[in-house]
């Protein structure tokens, strides 16, 4: 019976793959009718149906889907229509929240080529409005797109099943790192480690107490716990508390005299003020070697030399004032140095990365700005290259009594609004062939990025980009990953030999933000002795 039964699920699931009806879509900012209280929604709701609307291979948003943030609602068929086309889009979906009283009417319309158009309502409690949702959602994959909801659902899975996707879709079967990323890949390619009950604001992999095996350090609130990372489970080996008020903003690490110190970079929420320690794990306890009234961090102050303790004096109505300066730690104490003069003034103690460059454009300087783009600048100073797309964007952040300029949160009060500090930005030749590839986490909501109570993604992503002289190129990515990726390192946490793509994951909160935030690290192993680069084509 199984010899018969197998093919038969074979050749069904090939043919419904023949079958399927694959759209690219896009979905405009929503019209709210509501107080100011609501508005907050008619970016919060395109991200709630594009999660129940993707399905690799199937139905997929159109790369340009972010920049929809930005446009406001249509007003009518004929604009939908026109900004249907504009993206490039098989079908544009737009609509209206009206909130009257305790009840939220959603209204939401769908246009296609040669004019076609769909539309469905749906009304709900205000605090039910997520059913709605679900329901219209489940409407236009059957009506609109002609999917099952059975079809959809396995095309999830099959997305979630493997964990890497080339920028190519057809690619060779030739392994490069890890077999997931040519499609190959099982479960077994990745490991999963339990939960931790905090959300993480960071994450480390280095030998903390010396022994020759590496630990997994992460953050929470206001405590780092250091971990040993044994068959799939974190075990906690010490940690420290800081002060009740503090706000952790990044997590490094840096060697010194055979050690690896530990930097943290706080924010006291109480006075906005920077308080930074410079910390050391001897085996049993985690202890306070330093400490700063400076921002402080670990990065590249050239494209070939090691990584330097840097600092910058904190600012509460812009963040950060002055310039970024190298640090002086002698083993016990700590003093400012000279300033990096180099830097480009978006440059600040978290956001920037020197970059080695095999291109005649010569190295270069990575800086996530106050948008959460890529930018990269000459080692002049000049500005080369800008993405679209977000990366690195994180919920650290500190109070600043003035809009920097950059995606800030009002909750409330004019004059509340917020600096978020990317994650790291990890420049690595994985593969060895003189290419420096940045490894940086991907958000998949710009809701996130416009309102403080969307800082936790339902989706995430972790990418390698490339940077070939004219732009950042995205050489491989994961597959979409559930939750927000706080942080992501390659190294080998688990002391087996193989390098590995160490993500750490927060859970999502749900859309109304009301779930506690778990944390957990999944491993991706790379196979980096049996790499072929020659038969892939990384253009996308």
């Amino acid at each position: 019976m199984r010899i018969s039964v197998l093919p038969a699920a074979f050749l069904g699931l090939f043919a419904f793959a023949q079958n399927a009806h694959a759209a690219d879509y896009a979905i405009a900012q929503f019209q709210v009718n509501g107080s100011n209280s609501y508005q907050y929604l008619k970016n919060a709701v395109p991200p709630m149906f594009n999660t129940r609307l993707f399905a690799a291979g199937m139905n997929e948003p159109v790369p340009t889907q972010d920049s929809l943030a930005n446009s406001a609602s249509p007003k009518s068929q004929k604009e939908a229509q026109e900004l249907r086309k504009k993206h490039k889009a098989d079908y544009l979906i737009y609509g209206t929240v009206s909130v009257i009283g305790d009840t939220a009417s959603l209204d939401v319309s769908v246009v296609g080529d040669n004019n076609y158009f769909w539309q469905k309502s749906s009304q709900n409690n205000v605090n039910n409005l997520l059913a709605g949702i679900n329901a219209v959602a489940g409407n236009i994959n059957q009506e609109v797109f002609k999917t099952s909801g059975a079809a959809s659902a396995q095309a999830r899975s099959t997305a979630q099943g493997s964990s890497f996707i080339n920028a190519e879709t057809g690619a060779p079967s030739t392994n490069y790192l890890n077999p997931e990323l040519r499609y190959q890949g099982v479960e077994e390619n990745k490991f999963r480690s339990q939960t931790q009950p905090f959300e993480s604001t960071g994450m480390q992999v280095a030998d903390f107490n010396g022994n020759g095996f590496n630990e997994i350090l992460l953050g929470s609130e206001n405590e780092v716990i250091i971990y040993s990372y044994n068959d799939n489970q974190l075990k906690e080996l010490a940690r420290k508390k800081l002060y009740s008020s503090a706000n952790i903003l990044r997590i490094s690490t840096f060697p010194h005299k055979g050690r690896n110190y530990i930097v943290v970079a706080t924010c006291d929420e109480t006075n906005n003020d920077a308080r930074s320690y410079i910390l050391l794990f001897n085996g049993k306890q985690i202890q306070e070697i330093a400490n700063t009234r400076y921002y402080l961090n670990v990065a590249k102050t050239s494209a070939h030399g090691d990584p330097e303790l840097i600092g910058q004096n904190a600012d509460a109505t812009r963040f950060v004032k002055g310039a970024v300066f190298r640090i002086n730690f002698d083993g016990k104490n700590i003093s400012k140095g000279t300033n990096l003069s180099s830097l480009p003034s978006k440059a600040d103690v978290f956001n920037f990365t020197y970059v080695p460059s095999s291109q005649d454009s010569g190295d270069v300087i990575a800086v996530i700005d106050d948008q959460d783009r890529l930018n990269i600048f000459s080692t002049s100073g000049k500005l080369l290259s800008k993405t679209e797309e977000y990366y690195a964007s994180t919920a650290n952040r500190v109070s600043v009594t003035r809009d920097i300029g950059g995606f800030v949160s009002q909750e409330g009060k004019i004059d509340a609004s917020y600096h978020y500090v990317p994650s790291a930005v990890n420049v690595v030749d994985i593969d060895n062939d003189n290419n420096y590839e940045l490894i940086v986490t991907k958000p998949l909501s710009v809701a996130a990025n416009l309102l403080n109570n969307y800082r936790n993604y339902a989706q995430s992503e972790v990418h390698a980009l490339l940077w070939d002289g004219v732009g950042a190129n995205l050489l491989w990515k994961t597959r979409r990953i559930k939750g927000t990726v706080a942080d992501v390192k390659i190294a080998d946490p688990n002391n087996d030999g193989v390098l590995d793509l160490v993500v750490n994951v927060n859970t999502y909160p749900g859309t109304m933000g009301i779930s506690k935030i778990r944390t957990f690290v999944t491993l991706y192993p790379l196979d980096t002795n049996n790499i072929n680069t020659d038969a892939i084509n990384f253009a996308e």
